[in-house]
């Protein structure tokens, strides 16, 4: 049986390709930030896997947070990126001068953690050519929004922005950034995917923001870092759990990527 992953390659194999540009940027920036960065094009998933396999250093970066700021590009490389991602257990980041548009938010999406400062934009899909026929439209681009929907359900993202995502033309972006998530109030709800943070609250209780919130009383700084720790711990300890997996996955994904 296919993988959701697998299903959603095939089925947007006819969609929307990026744009003949420069590569996705994958480097460890200022302090030691794993960053990608840039447009995603056709093989940075293949950049992606060999980064990880040049050095432990790299790997280590990897696995504790994501720092994007692109433009998105290429569906199929993003997804593939993003199912890395999601095994790896790491932390997402769009910083305050950053964007992340398009294909990247599945990159976004798929942390455990995930923080927007700056901006993400999300529009639906489309067909590469120009296909004037509804119901063929229908029949390529139909399962693969159902599978780009499924995948952002799955990591927690609210109906609301799979919505605003639906209901944008492929040639408009709808901006959603921390303004936007407070009036529509989504700022608790996108920060961790649903199956970790209820693990998490096992061990660490709830969140103490969330509880003030609720009580209408203001947050204990010391008992929200003591319950942030308390959660990376958490991710942490899955991690090592999943990190013969994840290593599998770059070594099995890089004999597969020369093979093509």
């Amino acid at each position: 049986m296919k993988t959701t992953i697998q299903c959603l390659l095939i089925a947007i194999a006819c969609l929307l390709p990026a744009t003949q540009v420069i590569s996705a940027d994958i480097y460890i920036g200022e302090k030691g930030r794993f960053t990608i960065s840039g447009d995603i094009v056709r093989g940075d998933y293949t950049k992606l896997l060999q980064f990880l396999d040049k050095s432990p250093s790299n790997r280590k970066a990897f696995f504790n947070s994501i720092y994007l700021d692109s433009k998105g590009g290429d569906v199929v490389e993003a997804m593939k990126m993003a199912s890395l991602l999601d095994k790896s257990y790491s932390n997402t980041f769009v910083l305050t001068d950053a964007v992340c548009l398009s294909s990247c938010v599945l990159l976004w999406a798929s942390g455990v953690s995930r923080t927007l400062q700056g901006r993400l934009g999300v529009h639906r899909l489309t067909l590469a050519r120009d296909e004037m026929s509804v119901s063929k439209t229908e029949k390529i681009v139909g399962p693969a929004s159902q599978s780009v929907e499924s995948y952002l359900v799955r990591m927690g993202i609210p109906r609301r922005i799979i919505d605003k995502m639906n209901e944008t033309s492929a040639k408009d972006l709808f901006i959603i950034d921390l303004p936007w998530l407070v009036r529509e109030d989504l700022s608790n709800a996108i920060h961790y995917r649903p199956t970790f943070i209820d693990v998490a609250e096992k061990k660490c209780g709830p969140s103490p923001v969330v509880v003030s919130m609720k009580n209408q009383t203001p947050p204990n700084r010391d008992s929200f870092m003591k319950w942030m720790l308390c959660v990376d711990d958490v991710r942490e300890e899955n991690q090592v759990i999943e990190l013969p997996n994840i290593f599998a996955l770059v070594q099995d994904g890089l004999r597969k990527e020369k093979g093509n």
